[in-house]
């Protein structure tokens, strides 16, 4: 499962991406010095390119999901341990787009496959079958 989907809708736009990139790359660099490795060291264990690796433990750039759950492992630390996402929500104040997210006036969903195939194809009948003394018709 992505991270991602464990967040809630409103912390997305209360925290700021700066701010949990510079977090997440602190705890990524004491977690990677307690582990005893350099930032070649856990680029070679996870696949992440050193530069990247700098960078995010920097705050200057962002590691996706699969690169934060490969890092994390090769530090022996739990993904949502190393990188937890910030409760933003305050504890008096409702989540802003809460209202929104359950209304049920608001909800847009396609019709499916199912529901767009015109009812002719369905009328047609089963498709032609293999000619008679072909394997399968036995």
């Amino acid at each position: 499962m992505p991270l991602d989907v464990c967040r809630t809708p409103c912390d997305a736009p209360c925290m700021p991406n700066d701010d949990l990139h510079t977090t997440w790359g602190r705890r990524l660099a004491q977690a990677r010095r307690a582990a005893g490795l350099s930032i070649r060291g856990l680029a070679r264990l996870s696949g992440v390119h050193p530069s990247h690796l700098a960078r995010f433990e920097s705050g200057a750039a962002g590691l996706g999901d699969a690169k934060r759950i490969r890092v994390a492992t090769e530090v022996g630390q739990a993904v949502h341990d190393l990188f937890p996402y910030p409760d933003t929500t305050p504890q008096d104040a409702p989540c802003p787009s809460a209202e929104s997210a359950t209304a049920a006036d608001t909800s847009r969903t396609r019709p499916t496959a199912a529901a767009t195939r015109s009812p002719a194809r369905s009328a047609e009948g089963p498709a032609e079958s293999a000619p008679a003394g072909s394997p399968g018709n036995e």
